[in-house]
């Protein structure tokens, strides 16, 4: 339920990029966290390898770069209309 919230505020303030972002970065904490919560022996398979942390951090910094430039260019539109 707070999935749809949130993804349902993100599409009105950010569109279906938004959503996709959010849902890469949902998708990467939880691969995070089942490798470090479910890691064993028995279940080699949910063990965090080098290849699925480096993903993670891929999504998670284009998501944060997203995030940033977004502000960034929001801030900079900002300031030229105050000018203006």
């Amino acid at each position: 339920m707070h999935t749809c919230i949130l993804q349902g505020a993100v599409q009105k303030s950010d569109g279906a990029l938004g959503v996709g972002l959010v849902t890469a970065v949902r998708s990467a904490t939880v691969s995070l966290a089942s490798g470090l919560l479910f890691c064993s022996p028995r279940s080699p398979s949910q063990c965090l390898t080098p290849l699925s942390a480096a993903s993670a951090l891929v999504v998670t910094l284009g998501g944060v770069a997203w995030v940033t430039a977004g502000r960034l260019l929001g801030a900079s539109e900002n300031r030229r209309s105050d000018q203006t």
